[in-house]
């Protein structure tokens, strides 16, 4: 056992300090929420740890213990009579308070510090835990789940090689790029789960954004294209002016996020399609000003998936996957003609897929970064077009469909002639 001589009074002394204030603010919360147990309890508690701490290692397991035994005990005792003074959660916090006290008495400082401001703010977030998890559905935590699986344990056991003659596929580096579109198909679905009811533009481009990634389904903005003709079905005032709007915002959505999974996989190619697709989402704005819907209303309850899935992951890899290799192969023997039809093809499908695969080829080689921005660029221009067939689809509305037809044509030709212009520039410089 430690003698007095072997005690620095001022060490000792700011021990003490800290561990009364560690235990006064998780206590201060307990309080606050009337949880039965407060200030003076949580303070003793991490004194105690700490004091027993500075007698020894074995003086501190046994108060440990004694703690643990003392609070299961009381939380038992007040579980049998009915009363709530002394919940699970408030137990484990006084228990890990009296580990606090021990840590500062063995001389921590900012370990029980930092984990104290921690723990007081886990409590303090009850109420928002409570309704976040009233709100969140069994998929969309199984969304969560997978992306962690396809990201920490899936992605380390893949081969880090080639696994082909012709050196076209490997496995960990076309996973990445799964991994990357999930997440932002993902984090795009939670700003749509919060933000649309704000009103349809919000809905529009927050849809966009989830439902172009290609996990909501094989074809392009579908789910989305689908939820804006029934908005445009229910709305008698001027249905078409409301179909062309919100279309567009998908559009300059989908613009958007082709540009940045370019800029994730490929600088130089996002350099080189910024132009085109940014003039392309501004022309698509300009549109939207001009003949927007006026009297915009809030949208019922969307009927969107959690772009996230098992089998949703796995035919965005398969489609990706697909573009890759035919994009490499068409390059490969047909030149930049073969990897421009890939695009327009895979732009049908989806232009995520396609620009992640251009973008990927561009890093590695495969293709220029001019030919990856072009590839990227015809193919969200596909895919905004294959949108009017889907919407007049839906909605058989011929008006919509032919004032669509016009504007959606209209932004490509500036796509298409910003694209030329910035080609022929680089050819004479």
């Amino acid at each position: 056992m430690p003698t007095a001589d072997t005690f620095d009074p001022q060490q000792i002394a700011l021990r003490l300090a800290v561990a009364a204030l560690v235990g006064m603010l998780i206590g201060f919360e307990r309080e606050s929420s009337h949880k039965g147990v407060g200030i003076r309890t949580f303070s003793l508690v991490t004194l105690l740890g700490t004091m027993c701490a500075l007698l020894g290692q074995a003086f501190a397991l046994e108060a440990l213990g004694v703690v643990a035994v003392l609070t299961l005990a009381i939380s038992l005792r007040t579980s049998s009579t009915g009363t709530n003074s002394l919940g699970l959660t408030t137990a484990i916090a006084l228990v890990s308070t009296a580990v606090l006290g021990m840590l500062i008495g063995f001389g921590h400082t900012f370990t029980p510090i930092a984990a104290a401001i921690i723990i007081t703010m886990l409590l303090s977030l009850s109420e928002q835990f409570q309704r976040i998890t009233d709100g969140v559905s069994s998929s969309e935590l199984r969304s969560a789940v997978l992306l962690g699986l396809i990201g920490f344990v899936i992605y380390p056991a893949l081969p880090n090689h080639a696994i082909d003659r012709f050196s076209l596929l490997n496995p960990r580096e076309a996973w990445i790029t799964v991994i990357v579109v999930a997440t932002i198909g993902f984090a795009n679905y939670v700003l749509l789960r919060i933000y649309a009811r704000r009103g349809l533009y919000y809905a529009a481009v927050l849809g966009g954004l989830v439902n172009s990634t290609a996990l909501g389904g094989l074809v392009n903005s579908t789910a989305t294209i689908a939820e804006v003709a029934r908005w445009v079905k229910a709305d008698t005032t001027d249905p078409v002016s409301m179909g062309v709007t919100l279309s567009l915002l998908t559009v300059v959505a989908m613009f958007l996020r082709n540009f940045v999974i370019l800029g994730i996989f490929s600088t130089r190619s996002a350099k080189l399609a910024a132009a085109p697709l940014l003039l392309m989402s501004l022309a698509s704005i300009i549109a939207v000003y001009r003949g927007r819907h006026r009297g915009e209303r809030t949208p019922g309850e969307l009927d969107l998936d959690s772009p996230v899935s098992l089998g949703k992951v796995l035919r965005f890899a398969a489609l990706f996957l697909l573009i890759q290799i035919s994009g490499t192969l068409a390059q490969r023997w047909l030149g930049s003609f073969g990897f421009i039809m890939v695009a327009l093809i895979g732009g049908t499908v989806s232009s995520a897929s396609t620009a992640a695969a251009a973008a990927h080829l561009a890093a590695h080689g495969e293709l220029t970064p001019q030919l990856a921005a072009t590839g990227a660029v015809l193919s969200s221009i596909t895919s905004a077009l294959i949108n009017i067939p889907v919407l007049q689809r839906e909605t058989r509305n011929k008006a919509l469909a032919v004032r669509l037809s016009v504007v959606t044509l209209g932004i490509a030709v500036v796509g298409i002639a910003v694209s030329i212009v910035e080609f022929k520039l680089k050819l004479r410089f």
